[in-house]
């Protein structure tokens, strides 16, 4: 009994550090450079360690607690310090790997500490002088790897320091949920650690309860388990190819609760062994199989759910502020922890202490969790499934999204050319951030825009309205992305149709960046709106190019509606330049005969005065004919004179002297 109330004793010292001074702990990582106050912190661990390693030695149980409290203060105030960190060393485009790789090390470190202090405590002489020395070896290098830290400047160096401990934390917590993004993040995650804390719990009970397993067998399933988030975390990052987005959180928590329930399946149908199970006889089992299978998935899985979250939190938070969300989180988080505690010490005596019925209810929980999620993230959702739709249907591909990222920052409106009723669908599911769409009143009338303006911010202008411009220059000022056709109806040409200024005119009040793409391929699909689409197919290949952000530059001291003009050349040239660089071919005139005759579908092409007109292959195949009769007359002559009239032998002559 004396045991267990020293156990929850040593939990509570732990945890109370971080009610009692994350407020503080994250103004003062706000306040001042982080890599200054990490090498003090890592000094700090290392004088704790070695107090405590004198309160084992002294057999002193208070000075042991004092220990504990002083390693969770210590945690409180280095855990803002390592995640807000990160953005100060590393772009946008690595800040999810870096979490990954984060995450590793951490859930590493834990596994590692825990199979080794059942190694070390396993030897009865020398086994505590040496889990002394693996700990504070780990440290000292700790600290040594702080010092050669970059250095890092504050980023709010007049924050004014909240003494009030109870007001400080009720502070940021009011603060942090202005930012509807970053507290649904923080929800999230204390929902994880939530659940986290009830399975960590479980654990034990399972293995050396309910299955009567030998400790090898609670350490092999620890480290699977690990293992799990591991691969989990550095699969995230090459899912989500480094953007900094949730699109997988909710299938990942549907996964959880599928096999938390599966594991509880498992655990109802297993019966208690007689005697304790090794190692090598658990493994050779299919039902501890399944169980070793079930906790490598829920731990992946994790990895899966909470690495976007983290990274989502710390990547939308204000610089200014950013150790200040880190605290409320850990403060959130650790009262969702104790919730757990309490929650699992709850269903142990409603249940009769039966892990199979805990763990069902938890997964009911997560299931919870997971249409709940589904309905604060629908976007993400829908933007993945239609990315999948598009890359197997469509082949779609996407190239030039460093430009993007490069003018991400600033202010932007982006144009592209309207080739079908799906070129906002494609941009939507395709660019990384949620945009808005500026869309013609008259384009309503289609059932996929009507589709579309449901799932997406669509701004509806009517070019009636002489202060329409006006909403869509405030929101780009605002820093809202807007995307525009400046052809307002898609093409029945196949090529740019008339081009109207509006988009430049934004982009010149608002003073910013112009980021033009272009799409090919589904002027030939069947939601264009040409009459007759040259190689026609259902399901074309599209392709999206972004290029590089241009400011406009205009004469600053001419009229208003000279300016305009200057605007509206600016982006016809700008229109006009990308097309001709999407079409460019690398090759001679010939090359690119050959390309059209192979790209391009059958009809008349090419015609004279005597309407008699000719497709592409028949042109190819004359264009051939006449370069076998020309050959030998022309083996001996570099130079030849072409004098014909302009009418279709004059262009066959030439194909065949080019070829």
């Amino acid at each position: 009994m004396l045991k267990y109330n020293y156990s929850i004793l040593s939990a509570a010292m732990l945890t109370l550090p971080f009610f009692i001074f994350s407020s503080i702990a994250g103004d003062l990582c706000d306040k001042l450079s982080k890599s200054k106050l990490i090498v003090f912190f890592k000094a700090a661990e290392l004088a704790i360690l070695c107090i405590g390693c004198y309160a084992v030695f002294a057999q002193s149980v208070y000075l042991m607690l004092a220990t504990i409290f002083l390693l969770g203060t210590h945690s409180a105030f280095l855990s803002p310090l390592k995640l807000s960190i990160l953005p100060e060393y590393i772009d946008d485009q690595s800040l999810m790997r870096a979490n990954s790789y984060f995450e590793i090390g951490i859930f590493s470190a834990i596994i590692f500490g825990e199979v080794s202090a059942n190694l070390l405590f396993a030897h009865d002489t020398y086994g505590l002088h040496l889990l002394f020395a693996v700990i504070t070896t780990i440290s000292a290098l700790g600290f040594l790897a702080s010092l050669y830290l970059p250095q890092t400047i504050p980023k709010n160096p007049r924050l004014r320091l909240n003494y009030n401990l109870i007001m400080g934390n009720l502070d940021i917590i009011r603060k942090t949920r202005h930012s509807r993004v970053v507290y649904l993040c923080i929800l999230g995650i204390s929902w994880f650690w939530l659940v986290s804390s009830i399975v960590v719990n479980e654990i034990p009970i399972l293995i050396n309860v309910s299955i009567n397993a030998a400790p090898s067998v609670l350490t092999f399933v620890l480290v699977v388990f690990g293992v799990g988030i591991s691969v989990g975390s550095l699969l995230c990052s090459r899912l989500l190819n480094n953007k900094i987005e949730a699109t997988y959180v909710p299938l990942a928590a549907f996964g959880i609760a599928f096999f938390l329930y599966d594991l509880a399946t498992v655990i109802h149908a297993t019966s208690t062994a007689e005697s304790a199970l090794s190692l090598s006889a658990f493994l050779n089992t299919f039902m501890y199989q399944r169980i070793v299978f079930d906790f490598f998935c829920i731990g992946a899985l994790g990895g899966l759910y909470h690495v976007p979250l983290y990274t989502l939190m710390v990547h939308e938070s204000d610089p200014k502020h950013r150790a200040r969300t880190i605290a409320c989180h850990n403060i959130i988080s650790t009262g969702f922890m104790i919730a757990g505690s309490l929650l699992n010490f709850t269903l142990a005596r409603v249940f009769g202490g039966n892990p199979a019925y805990t763990l069902a209810f938890v997964a009911l929980i997560f299931a919870w969790l997971s249409l709940y999620i589904s309905q604060i993230m629908p976007y993400g959702i829908l933007q993945t499934a239609l990315r999948f739709v598009f890359r197997r249907v469509y082949s779609a591909q996407v190239s030039g999204m460093d430009n993007f990222y490069a003018a991400k920052n600033e202010k932007l409106v982006i144009i592209a050319n309207h080739t079908s009723w799906l070129d906002a669908l494609f941009l939507s599911a395709f660019l990384p951030d949620r945009l808005t769409f500026a869309l013609n009143s008259s384009m309503q009338q289609h059932w996929l825009i009507r589709f579309f303006i449901k799932l997406n911010n669509v701004y509806v202008v009517d070019h009636a309205q002489p202060m329409a411009l006006r909403g869509l220059i405030e929101r780009v000022k605002e820093g809202e992305k807007i995307v525009i056709f400046p052809e307002n109806l898609p093409t029945v040409t196949g090529a740019l149709m008339k081009i109207y200024e509006s988009p430049a005119l934004i982009a010149m009040k608002a003073g910013a960046k112009i980021l033009p793409i272009y799409l090919s391929g589904l002027q030939s699909s069947l939601f264009s709106r040409m009459k007759y689409k040259p190689n026609y197919q259902f399901f074309t290949p599209v392709s999206i190019r972004i290029f590089p952000a241009e400011s406009i530059v205009t004469d600053q001291t001419a009229n208003n509606r000279r300016e305009r003009q200057q605007a509206g050349d600016f982006l016809y040239r700008l229109m006009t330049n990308v097309c001709y660089e999407d079409h460019k071919f690398p090759g001679t005139l010939f090359e690119s005969l050959v390309h059209a005759v192979k790209t391009q579908s059958t009809g008349p092409r090419f015609n004279d005065i005597t309407r008699q007109p000719l497709t592409y292959r028949q042109l190819l195949m004359r264009v051939f004919i006449l370069r076998l009769a020309l050959s030998k007359p022309l083996k001996s002559n570099n130079n030849v004179g072409l004098l014909l009239p302009t009418a279709l032998p004059t262009a066959i002559a030439f194909f065949s002297l080019q070829s």
